[in-house]
């Protein structure tokens, strides 16, 4: 696992505080270009555990799937990548599974997980899909799971929304709305 530096943060003078963490990791298999780092400068770091904010657009709902608290963080001019977050509940007696998202404001979105492996924080793309048990949420959230918009074709800007196509294996297709909202240094 290579280790990489927060030196764009620092050239902005930013600061980031992970409870403890003092270096942010990211797996070697991560593409050119795709830098965490930059990714941080727009989003919330929350490490405490707290759920995801409500959306100013209210839930979307694809038989027993439904997807609520959507949002992105507001990016900064030239940023590559972009956070997004949203909870998934799943209403139903059978499990199901997020195969796939994506957005014409990106050329992809990922599936990627942050966690703690002693005083590093590393970050990967998720193999695979994403499990949503029957009767169960699933959160992805700032300092956790989140989708990666990579190859933002425009930075996201505070007050605008970004669309967002979920595909999941038996609710199918559910399109989602997720507002700009500001970057928030260590509040919620």
């Amino acid at each position: 696992m290579k280790t990489r530096t927060l030196s764009a943060l620092a050239a902005l003078g930013a600061i980031i505080i992970c409870q403890g963490a003092p270096v942010l990791a990211a797996d070697e298999k991560a593409p050119a270009g795709h830098d965490h780092a930059a990714m941080q400068m727009g989003m919330q770091m929350n490490m405490s555990g707290s759920t995801a904010e409500a959306s100013d657009g209210g839930m979307a709902k694809a038989g027993d799937i439904a997807v609520d608290g959507a949002f992105v963080r507001a990016m900064l001019p030239g940023q590559p990548v972009g956070g997004g977050y949203l909870v998934i509940s799943n209403s139903g007696s059978a499990d199901d599974r997020l195969l796939s998202a994506s957005s014409p404001s990106a050329g992809s979105v990922e599936i990627h997980e942050m966690s703690m492996q002693g005083q590093t924080m590393t970050m990967r793309k998720l193999s695979g899909s994403l499990d949503v048990p029957a009767g169960q949420k699933v959160e992805l959230q700032p300092g956790g799971m989140h989708l990666m918009f990579m190859k933002v074709k425009t930075p996201f800007k505070l007050g605008d929304s970004v669309p967002l196509t979920l595909n999941f294996e038996k609710a199918g297709k559910l399109e989602v709305s997720l507002p700009v909202k500001a970057f928030v240094p260590g509040g919620q």
